[in-house]
Parts: structure tokens; C-alpha cells; sequence
């Protein structure tokens, strides 16, 4: 064999073992615009599940942001739990505090999405794009953005 024919090889078995580890990108989530609501509804509040979005907004000092519900643990619903105790989330569960729990196996989240305790830690939740238009607050689910974006209302 040829150092010209071997590297030939070597190139091919390469590529091919590349390929398939590489992530397919017909598998990729859809990216989805939830409406959350009109922008003035987010003077009062500042946490907000959407259960069947698995998303939760809310609302800090620098504007909206959205993150998934979804623990990083085994797949249960975070939401906001207005005191210490972790309990199940419900559909539309609101919060002034930015306490997110899974009461599954009581992984606690704090403000930005990372757990700081349970068995979800040191893990992170997702954060989606919002967008402010027209007077409403969409949030592009599966539409990556930094922990630190903000919507400006």
C-alpha cells in the first residue's frame, strides 16, 4: 500500500466514523411561537408556567426571558413555587419569587434556570428567544438564546 492509498483510507474510515456520531439535523425540534400573553399582563407578574409549552416567562429588572419547564433530570415539569415547599406544578402557577422547583425529585432552580440543589444540579434549563410585538409576548420554543438575553418591553 501507498503512503498516498493508506492516507486515502485512513481519510475515508475517518469521515465515515465522524458521520456517524455527528447528530442528524432532520432530528432538530421545530422552532414554535407561543403567545404569552399581552406585554401590560407582565407588569404584574414574573414567573409564569405554560404547561402544555413546558415553558416558563418571566419577567426581571432587565426585561423577558423564557427557559424550558422541562428538568434536565428525567424530564419532569419545573415550575414556580411561590414558597419553600416543592409542589407539582399547575398550568398558569404564577410567582413574585423566582423559586422554581421540580417536585418530582425536588431538583430547585434558581432564578436563571441553573439547579442549585436535587439531582438536576449542576445542570442548566434551556433559555428560548421572546420577542415583543404588537403588544403581545411571543416565545420562540426550541430557539436557543444566552442565559442573560432579555426581551425589552
Amino acid at each position: 500500500m501507498t503512503d498516498r492509498s493508506r492516507r486515502r483510507w485512513l481519510t475515508s474510515v475517518g469521515a465515515a466514523s465522524l458521520a456517524v456520531g455527528l447528530p442528524r439535523c432532520d432530528r432538530d425540534e421545530p422552532v414554535v411561537a407561543v403567545d404569552a400573553g399581552p406585554t401590560d399582563e407582565w407588569t404584574r407578574v414574573r414567573w409564569r408556567l405554560f404547561e402544555g409549552a413546558k415553558i416558563i416567562v418571566a419577567r426581571d429588572g432587565r426585561g423577558l426571558f423564557a427557559m424550558s419547564a422541562v428538568c434536565p433530570h428525567q424530564g419532569c415539569i419545573v415550575g414556580p413555587t411561590p414558597g419553600r415547599v416543592c409542589v407539582p406544578p399547575e398550568d398558569g402557577a404564577t410567582s413574585e419569587t423566582p423559586t422554581l422547583c421540580c417536585a418530582c425529585h425536588s431538583s430547585s432552580f434558581d432564578g436563571d434556570g441553573l439547579a442549585i440543589s436535587g439531582p438536576a444540579a449542576p445542570r442548566r434549563l434551556a433559555h428560548w428567544r421572546v420577542l415583543v410585538e404588537g403588544g403581545r409576548v411571543r416565545v420562540m420554543v426550541n430557539d436557543p438564546v444566552a442565559v442573560a438575553f432579555r426581551a425589552v418591553e
